[in-house]
């Protein structure tokens, strides 16, 4: 019973720790404790657990202006300075102001202009990520901007970090979920839908061909 306890606990302190997108050393400790529950009346395996959280906390921990979160879907690491973001060790976006944001960001703003159209009123931005294409659609003109963006963890990064604050503009309307299901309850009536980085970046495992999401 205490073993079938202490995985029960251990699994559940996970899953919360990670809902709210806790750093990698707030994963790690709780699961340090529980170890050494386990092991309390072996001395040997104490010093095999504590020198391995010495270890662990020597490689794993992010270092040189890098944070590192966890958030439901991915580990994320994020440069402060840069604004580099990497989901599961891949490089993912960077945070960008709009002025700087290259070609890709207004093409479809400039397609629209040549097309001899106004700026368009309401936008939608789906895998809005951390609000590089809000920016954009703000800085030419938008009225509205719904931005959907289903990890928790890329809309904090963007909301805290993101130079031009997209996400506290009153003209944007930012939602944490999935773009399919925003798109199931929401109606029609948008000038121009924005598909950010909308795919997950890596399979649930290699042996199948379930995505992350």
């Amino acid at each position: 019973p205490v073993h079938l306890a202490v995985c029960v606990a251990g699994i559940l302190g996970v899953a919360c720790l990670s809902s709210t997108g806790a750093p990698q050393i707030a994963l790690f400790v709780p699961a340090l404790v529980l170890l050494g529950i386990e092991v309390r009346d072996n001395a040997w395996c104490q010093f095999a657990l504590l020198a391995s959280a010495v270890l662990v906390l020597a490689v794993k921990l992010p270092r040189d202006g890098w944070e590192r979160f966890w958030s439901p879907y991915n580990r994320v690491d994020f440069h402060v300075d840069d604004g580099l973001v990497f989901a599961n060790g891949i490089g993912h976006q960077q945070i960008v102001d709009q002025g700087s944001a290259g070609r890709a960001y207004p093409l479809p703003y400039r397609a629209i202009e040549a097309a001899g159209e106004g700026p368009p009123t309401r936008v939608l931005v789906l895998g809005a990520g951390t609000g590089n294409d809000v920016a954009v659609a703000l800085a030419r003109g938008a009225a509205a901007v719904d931005a959907v963006e289903i990890d928790p963890v890329l809309a904090r990064l963007g909301r805290d970090h993101h130079p031009g604050r997209p996400y506290a503009d009153p003209r944007v309307e930012l939602s944490v979920t999935d773009g399919r299901a925003f798109l199931e309850r929401e109606g029609p009536g948008y000038d121009l839908i924005v598909y950010g980085l909308v795919d997950s970046l890596t399979l649930h495992s290699s042996y199948g061909s379930v995505r992350l999401e």
